[in-house]
């Protein structure tokens, strides 16, 4: 009897023993799935962060409508480098009323004070290179470098000045048209 009862005290040990290891088993397993499931999650949310801030700079970068700002942007600077940077009597009532379609009464007060241009000066622009920032074109809002070289002639002596000047011009789009807000030389 001291055989059976040592064998079945050795069976309920082994089985105790096993039981233990399987437990132990799963409870390990269970908390290493857990935690990849915790590393999945967290990977999942990322990637999904990361897609909707594609999905929300495709929609602010859309080409057609950039392309369909970029132009008239582009022509309206145009027209304001010539508007405020070319200076001559014989164009400057004409130069007033173009300032009226493309600046801000400010700015148009800076450049055109007066009815009649009163200087004895003439200028003028070329090699003028606008560089306009694609992204910021669905806003309503554009800030934009000019490069330009500009030309002072003086009409008492007839001396010639070029010098290269840099601009930063802010455009702020009001019913579907450009108008220039403000500018700093850099």
């Amino acid at each position: 009897m001291n055989k059976k009862i040592i064998f079945v005290l050795f069976l309920v040990v082994l089985l105790v023993i096993t039981s233990f290891n399987i437990y132990d088993f799963q409870v390990s397993s269970n908390e290493d799935l857990q935690a990849e499931i915790q590393q999945l999650q967290h990977e999942n949310k990322t990637i999904s962060e990361e897609n909707n801030k594609l999905k929300r700079l495709l929609k602010q970068k859309e080409p057609v409508e950039v392309q369909t700002q970029y132009n008239p942007l582009l022509k309206q600077i145009s027209t304001f480098v010539k508007v405020a940077f070319v200076h001559s009597k014989e164009t400057y009532p004409e130069r007033k009323k173009q300032a009226e379609k493309i600046m801000s009464d400010e700015l148009r007060n800076i450049f055109f004070p007066t009815d009649t241009y009163k200087g004895d000066t003439r200028t003028g622009v070329n090699d003028v290179q606008v560089f306009i920032e694609a992204s910021t074109l669905t806003n309503d809002h554009a800030t934009v470098l000019v490069r330009l070289k500009h030309t002072l002639y003086s009409l008492e002596n007839e001396q010639k000045q070029v010098s290269p000047v840099f601009i930063e011009i802010h455009a702020q789009r009001q019913n579907e048209l450009w108008i220039v807000t403000d500018f700093t030389e850099i």
